[in-house]
């Protein structure tokens, strides 16, 4: 299932000089993957101009015609209380900006040499934030849900590391490359990651998801018997539960090293390679996002 895609950010600008306008224009544009802008010169057009078309980001001067617009501004926020306004003037009047905040502004940047790097970031941290609102509706009130949460399970045997699960077919996000080949690679960056010379760590870890944009890895590394191992080195084995985690949904989840508490149950669990068959695993699955919800509920009580 593939949640992700672009998403067609919608920005109102009310500016009364041409050349400021063209400027906010290039950096929206170069900022945003898909973006739909309006432009009005002065606060008596926003409303011919906006119609049906709901901002998410307004930009506005404070100073037009000489006349402050902070009734305008108030006028705004009351009219579109989902719309994040910033407002960019010349005006650096402390008072003034204070005023601004207690409206609901979400941002105000000085027109000086700055202004374009600030108001890049401004629009950026938006962006994400949006993002982040818009994923979180998709996803719906159950994050945790085990369905968005690809599993791959590796084994570190005599060929170095290599996976003997997975329950998906296909990755939920196009790779440009071969799914094995992707999964191997994954495989290799953890061992890199964790491994200390010849002895490998248990623990918690949050990796980079090889070339994927839209999943990281959070993986839970323990020790277990593998019995069948040909090499008696082996036969202590070493195990990676791997979760492909969207980084959209990130931010939900304790840090890894609060979720180290669960590697006694993943050995409670899997005493041994045999008993981690694919029923197993995905009933482990299915509990261990369960727990990791109701730790994340607790923390926020």
């Amino acid at each position: 299932m593939d949640h992700a895609g672009p998403h067609p950010f919608t920005v109102f600008m009310i500016e009364p000089d041409p050349l400021y306008l063209a400027q906010y224009n290039e950096i929206i544009e170069s900022n945003l993957d898909v973006v739909i802008t309006r432009t009005a010169s002065q606060f008596d057009q926003p409303y011919q101009e906006l119609d049906s078309f709901i901002p998410q980001i307004m930009i506005t001067e404070l100073n037009i015609k000489g006349k402050l617009q902070l009734s305008n501004i108030a006028k705004l926020r009351v009219d579109f209380p989902e719309s994040q306004i910033i407002v960019i003037s010349t005006i650096s009047d402390i008072d003034l900006i204070v005023s601004l905040m207690k409206l609901g502004v979400r941002d105000f940047i000085q027109k000086n040499e700055s202004m374009p790097s600030k108001l890049k970031s401004a629009i950026q941290e938006m962006q994400n934030e949006i993002i982040q609102h818009k994923h979180v509706q998709v996803f719906g009130k159950n994050i945790f849900n085990p369905d968005f949460f690809p599993l791959v399970m590796y084994k570190l045997s005599t060929q170095g590391i290599e996976y003997f699960h997975h329950d998906f077919s296909d990755f939920p996000e196009p790779l440009g490359t071969p799914l094995d080949d992707f999964l191997q690679t994954i495989g290799i960056s953890v061992l890199v990651a964790i491994g200390q010379g010849h002895s490998y760590s248990e623990g918690c870890f949050n990796l980079p998801a090889a070339n994927s944009k839209r999943y990281s890895t959070l993986l839970f590394s323990f020790k277990a018997d593998d019995p069948d191992a040909i090499d008696p080195r082996m036969r202590k084995g070493y195990f990676v539960f791997n979760l492909f985690m969207p980084k959209i949904l990130a931010s939900h989840f304790p840090n890894p090293k609060e979720m180290e508490e669960y590697i006694p149950e993943f050995k409670s669990y899997f005493p041994n390679y045999n008993s981690m068959t694919p029923d197993r695993l995905s009933k482990f699955k299915h509990q261990l996002l369960s727990n990791i919800s109701l730790m994340k509920n607790q923390q926020q009580i």
